[in-house]
This record gives C-alpha cells, sequence and structure tokens, in this order.
C-alpha cells in the first residue's frame, strides 16, 4: 500500500473516511456503523482545521491515517468475483 505522496493525498484520504462513515450512516442496517465508529468514529471527530481551511495534521492519528490510505489502495484492487458454484449453492439452499 502506498503512502500519499503529498499533503493533498492525505487529506484527499481523510476526507475518503469521512465519506466512508456518510455512506454508512444511511443505510437501514447499523451494525456498518457501529463498527466504523468503534474503529475511527473517535478519532474523526478529534481532527481539527487550520484557519485557512486545511486539515491540522497533528489531530490525525495512526488508526485514522491507515483507514484513510487504505479505502484509497482500495480503489486500485481488482474487482471481487465470487464463484460459480458458491453462487448456485446459495441459490439452491434459498430455494429449499
Amino acid at each position: 500500500m502506498p503512502p500519499p505522496e503529498n499533503r493533498s493525498e492525505f487529506e484527499h484520504n481523510i476526507g475518503l473516511v469521512y465519506e466512508d462513515g456518510l455512506s454508512k450512516a444511511k443505510l437501514e442496517n447499523k451494525e456498518p456503523l457501529q463498527n466504523f465508529q468503534w474503529a475511527v468514529g473517535n478519532q474523526l471527530r478529534k481532527v481539527n482545521f487550520l484557519p485557512n481551511g486545511r486539515l491540522n495534521l497533528l489531530s490525525i492519528n495512526e488508526s485514522l491515517r491507515l483507514y484513510g490510505n487504505t479505502m484509497h489502495w482500495m480503489k486500485f484492487l481488482p474487482p471481487l468475483e465470487i464463484p460459480e458454484e458458491y453462487t448456485n449453492k446459495k441459490k439452491a439452499e434459498s430455494n429449499e
């Protein structure tokens, strides 16, 4: 997982974490949101901004930084392919 090359990429990754939290808040199933709050919710609340509107990098801890870098890195992974025999097995079980 390559680290961000500059400050704007780093701030973009933190923005991805914020967007991920918002998307999980819109779901009817609240378990993903609870997991998100457990993992980085408190750290995200502690992020401060500088007077010029940029993120205060000193307010971002290691877990939030890693979560953001992982969110960015996941965009480059190939799509997940589920084997056909697994999907057929699940369809057969649901028909019973």
